[in-house]
């Protein structure tokens, strides 16, 4: 009998765990006040619609209290002087949904404010800007612009979402050009932590920009975004598909390297062959109908096995993906850590693969919803033409510069379908990283005493970090950040929803 009783109190326990506070229903049903017809409970048919839409699947599981849904400025500004009376309350903002971390877009038993309603985008001719909502994608965007001849430094996959995009720094394949998509913003409209509405722009508060720009949404939430525009035409590019393993790791040695033409960029792919080896999968890009002889080196001497590489609109080029993440039934976890070019190492790349298949193999076999094709590394060059175009710009929170050595960014994507992986899935990843990060010291000292520069300031890229990360303590003017964020919420506010913070 005692048994059954302490049986009965566990589950109740857990009941009472997994369900909404008391607290959390009254801001919920205040909220629902303020802003009618906007906010939705489980069960209702909107509320479905927008949990279910994330790129990683795992996080409909987390159930917010409550969804609300604004559509104006004024309305988010409510919903967050509403919030400040709760201070117990948990919430987080979702955009597009396409940040995989747990409690950065999403929240259990909290309220979530979904920004999918606040769509926009209108091109300003005269003043040659973009106004920019923070809901839907960046396919949308990017086709909707051509219409003008213009673009916006933006996502190099369609579903991709605009705010998170933004606000965490944005890689795109014009940085070489023009920096990071963050380095593009001019203003932000922006619901700072007490609920008035701000435009910060950098006569106003120039370090507040910079820190913002990368930053992540911790300074406030913004409704609408001022970009820079720029002119574009039909593009080259598209995917390659190699097969030659030492070959194209070279040609990749030597892109990072020896980037010189502004206008070209590439992302390099590995993911397993299912029979055997490896399959590297390079995206090309070119903001031109034919680039020069010579603009992408090595790569030119190759002979791909698939090749779709054709002149073809921006916005073709961004659709390669799927455009939505509605209906995506994986689940879904990035990690990055940004590493040295290594000049006399042209085999680095070839090391770290070499040893990511050694650990997807030991840590993958025997779960059968992990497949090699769903766990892949992407070798993203990081050179000093985007640390060049983003000073020019007013620089970001990741203070890179234009006289950095070359960088790279190693981003991990893993897919998989089981929650009991979830661990597992998280775990081959983290491992790669630990032991580059065990290995770094000696080959960067290696490469110093042969002669290279090499870099020593690798700051972590938000957009692909996992949670543990410490993205903001890796930026060099951390400190100065921190206070910048606590001039525009000195209590604390936005700690209370997740993400990366200062």
């Amino acid at each position: 009998m005692r048994s059954v009783t302490l049986l009965a109190l566990q589950l109740w326990s857990a009941v009472v765990v997994a369900a909404p506070t008391p607290s959390t229903l009254d801001a919920c049903k205040a909220i629902q006040s303020a802003v009618p017809g906007k906010l939705f409970y489980p069960g209702d048919g909107p509320y479905k619609q927008e949990n279910s839409d994330y790129y990683n699947i795992g996080l409909s599981e987390l159930m917010p209290a409550c969804i609300v849904r604004p559509t104006l400025t004024p309305e988010v500004a409510e919903i967050v002087k509403i919030l400040n009376k709760f201070a117990d309350v948990k919430f987080a903002v979702k955009s597009g949904g396409h940040d995989p971390n747990a409690g950065h877009s999403s929240v259990r038993d909290g309220v979530l404010i979904a920004l999918s309603q606040m769509k926009g985008v209108e091109y300003d001719k005269a003043k040659k800007v973009v106004y920019l909502k923070p809901g839907g994608q960046w396919s949308g965007v990017i086709k909707e612009l051509e219409k003008d001849g213009v673009t916006i430094v933006g996502g190099r996959i369609g579903a991709v979402g605009l705010g998170g995009y933004l606000m965490q720094g944005g890689l795109s394949y014009l940085s070489s050009q023009y920096g990071m998509a963050a380095d593009q913003i001019v203003e932000y409209e922006t619901v700072l932590a007490n609920g008035t509405i701000a435009h910060i722009n950098q006569q106003t508060n120039k370090d507040l920009v910079v820190a913002m720009r990368g930053g992540g949404d911790q300074f406030g939430i913004t409704t609408k975004f001022t970009l820079t525009a720029y002119p574009i035409g039909k593009i080259w590019g598209g995917i390659r598909i190699f097969t030659q393993r030492d070959p194209t790791f070279a040609a990749l040695h030597d892109f990072i390297g020896g980037q010189k033409d502004p206008k070209a960029a590439i992302i390099f792919t590995t993911m397993s062959n299912p029979l055997g080896g490896s399959l590297f999968l390079v995206f090309f890009f070119y903001d031109g109908e034919k680039p020069p002889a010579g603009t992408f080196g090595k790569f030119e001497q190759l002979r791909p096995l698939i090749d779709m590489v054709k002149v073809q609109p921006y916005s073709d080029m961004v659709s390669l993906a799927p455009s939505s993440s509605t209906g995506v039934t994986m689940r879904t976890a990035f990690r990055s850590i940004t590493l040295p070019y290594l000049a006399s190492r042209p085999g680095w790349y070839s090391e770290i693969e070499a040893k990511w298949a050694n650990i997807t193999k030991s840590k993958l076999s025997g779960l059968a919803a992990l497949t090699g094709p769903q766990h892949t590394i992407a070798f993203q060059p990081f050179g000093p033409l985007i640390g060049r175009a983003s000073e020019a710009r007013g620089g970001n929170s990741m203070g890179i510069k234009g006289s950095d050595p070359p960088r790279f960014i190693l981003e991990i994507t893993s897919l998989w379908s089981d929650k009991k992986d979830d661990e597992a899935a998280q775990g081959y990843a983290r491992a790669l990283t630990e032991w580059i990060e065990q290995q770094l010291k000696e080959v960067s000292g290696q490469a110093s005493a042969k002669g290279d520069k090499v870099a020593d300031y690798l700051p972590y890229f938000m957009n692909d970090a996992f949670a543990e990360q410490n993205v903001t303590g890796s930026y060099r003017d951390y400190e100065r950040f921190k206070r910048a964020k606590a001039g525009v919420d000195p209590s604390g506010f936005w700690t209370r929803a997740g993400g990366f913070k200062y």
